[in-house]
């Protein structure tokens, strides 16, 4: 069963969701930008570029011990919301065959979500994918396992509130990381 089978979201919604976006003018410059970023694959997909990023992806989030990745992902499948996934950059490196015993949701205002769905299915991965807002998740609350959102809530209108509103979406016990 997929993460959005899991969190009960049907296909309608996900059809107006992405029919009605909801996001301001100054998100709408963010969704070009980054759907272009991601689009230009060669800039991220070397061998040292993605070296190098797992490393740092595994110093900021778990205090260089990968171990602790494996504590958090513990105790049965569980529900993984990558909040702005990009192209599934940082959540492939981090995330690797984890991905494999987990339910993924990757969420971002932009177009990129194509081609992390894209990403996902060359590695050999099952994954749901939005396109849509952060602050428009049609998704229960405390429905959601683990949020990941690697460098994306300063790109809000409001970083403060974004960190409330995917509050709202995590289980009691559940745990976020994120810049």
């Amino acid at each position: 069963m997929s993460a959005i089978q899991r969190l009960g979201v049907s296909e309608e919604i996900i059809k107006l969701r992405q029919a009605q976006p909801g996001y301001s003018k100054e998100q709408q410059q963010t969704k070009d930008i980054f759907g272009y970023k991601w689009s230009k694959r060669d800039t991220y997909e070397s061998a040292e570029v993605q070296r190098n990023a797992e490393k740092w992806l595994f110093e900021r989030y778990c205090d260089n011990r990968p171990d602790m990745l494996q504590e958090w992902l513990s105790g049965g499948r569980k529900i993984i919301l990558d909040a702005g996934c990009g192209a599934a950059y940082s959540a492939l490196l981090f995330f690797k065959d984890y991905l494999k015993e987990h339910d993924y949701l990757g969420v971002d205002i932009s177009d990129a979500v194509r081609i992390a769905e894209q990403r996902f299915e060359e590695c050999g991965y099952q994954g749901d994918f939005l396109q849509t807002s952060l602050l428009d998740l049609p998704i229960p609350d405390s429905s959601v396992d683990l949020i990941f959102s690697e460098g994306v809530l300063h790109h809000t209108d409001n970083t403060e509130e974004s960190i409330e509103y995917l509050a709202t979406k995590l289980k009691k016990g559940g745990r976020s990381s994120g810049s």
